[in-house]
């Protein structure tokens, strides 16, 4: 029953985003607002009713970040064919699911206090939902017309309260301690990112492509110190990967 109401919640989800296309340009603004506040209460009373004992506070932070991510891409991208607003449907529905079923499993393992088989499949998963929504809200923040620190101060927001989840949701898989430094040392090197990278003759998709990516590496190291796992090799292959990220950019851009 509850797999059928997931996917229920998702269909809606993804189709209130997908139906902001066809509401006139003048009203996506209220439109995405009124999405927004629509979402946030049918999730909370959604996720009180079927994930009982669990802070609903920490299990909207996630379904929310990605409301606004992909309906801020209606504002933004306005012009997209049909084909690529059916496939953002689509991208959306199975994000919605997908985070709905990671909660599920954390919801079980908070009420029976049992690290469940699936816990740390549901935290890894997560963790790629987190990297999806914080990429398309720094897209959307990079598309705003306003000075550079607005525009560093709604991505340290977003980071910070995102990584909040992040974090927290590892923390159910292994014992990390007090994690609120590293929450907000991830949002200050997100600002700063930001701020230093303004220059650069970027479009808004691969700015946020790039920061998303330099946050993703800092997650990781700093989730790794709180394993006390931190070590050569785990540098490396984090290196490696901005390495390519950054290459790969240049490729495209240069």
């Amino acid at each position: 029953m509850k797999r059928f109401l997931f996917i229920l919640l998702s269909l809606v989800l993804a189709s209130a985003n997908f139906f902001l296309y066809f509401v006139q340009a003048d009203l996506r603004n209220v439109a995405l607002l009124v999405v927004t506040v629509f979402f946030i209460v049918v999730s909370a009373i959604f996720i009180k009713l079927t994930l009982k004992k669990v802070p609903v506070h920490n299990f909207l932070i996630l379904p929310t970040a990605l409301v606004l991510g992909f309906s801020s891409l209606t504002l933004f991208f306005p012009n997209l064919n049909l084909p690529f607003r059916i496939g953002l449907w689509l991208l959306g529905s199975l994000a919605f699911y997908v985070n709905f079923l990671c909660l599920n499993v954390f919801a079980v393992s908070l009420e029976t206090e049992v690290k469940l088989p699936l816990l740390r499949a549901a935290v890894t998963v997560s963790s790629l939902v987190v990297s999806v929504a914080l990429f398309f809200i720094f897209t959307a923040v990079y598309k705003i017309e306003a000075i550079f620190a607005i525009q560093g101060a709604l991505i340290f927001l977003s980071t910070y309260l995102l990584n909040r989840f992040y974090f927290w949701a590892a923390s159910l898989e292994s014992h990390l301690g007090n994690y609120e430094r590293e929450v907000f040392l991830s949002g200050l090197v997100a600002f700063e990112v930001a701020t230093a990278t303004a220059f650069l003759p970027l479009e808004a998709f691969f700015r946020g492509f790039l920061l998303i990516s330099i946050v993703y590496v800092v997650n990781g190291l700093l989730l790794a110190r709180l394993k006390h796992a931190l070590n050569r090799r785990v540098v490396t292959e984090y290196a490696t990967v901005l390495g390519l990220v950054i290459l790969l950019l240049m490729a495209f851009n240069f």
